[in-house]
């Protein structure tokens, strides 16, 4: 790739060596940015918060999306494990022992395990309960919740 020098004097650039780079960097952030997408439900409306915090980086967590659909006036709660290439799975409240298995495995791995809730501003408050129940259950003490933060 490199090329001898040039009658000018000048040395000659080459851009077929940062091109790949810049592929190969693209690439990377794409699956990145993919799977962190992917965790998070964009049906779900979150509440404001006056106080909130910008999220820290996570080492693990477990994230519930919780959606309530108010036309049946029932929520659909889909958890989705911090490992990557999982999908979410349906949660069967208010009681789901496989869930709970899989929080508990979780936990034990990690010990700054933590769970966060992303829930819909209607989403009535037994809801929540019950999904906090299933982290207790399985011997999570940090859950965490996702708002908006109020202008």
């Amino acid at each position: 790739m490199a090329s001898g020098p040039s009658n000018s004097g000048d040395p000659e650039f080459q851009i077929a060596p940062l091109v790949d780079v810049l592929l190969v960097l693209l690439i990377f952030f794409m699956s990145i940015a993919t799977t962190t997408v992917a965790k998070y439900d964009p049906r779900i409306v979150l509440p404001t918060a006056d106080s909130a915090a910008k999220k820290e980086t996570a080492s693990s967590e477990g994230i519930f999306n919780v959606r309530w659909v108010g036309e049946e006036r029932r929520a659909e709660v889909i958890f989705i494990s911090g490992e990557l290439g999982t999908e979410g799975t349906l949660v069967n409240m208010p009681e789901d022992n496989e869930i709970v298995e899989r929080l508990h495995k979780s936990m034990e791995g990690d010990t700054n395990y933590k769970v966060v809730i992303r829930a819909d501003t209607k989403t009535p408050a037994r809801v929540i309960n019950q999904v906090m129940t299933l982290a207790a259950r399985a011997g999570i003490a940090d859950v965490q919740f996702s708002t908006l933060l109020h202008n």
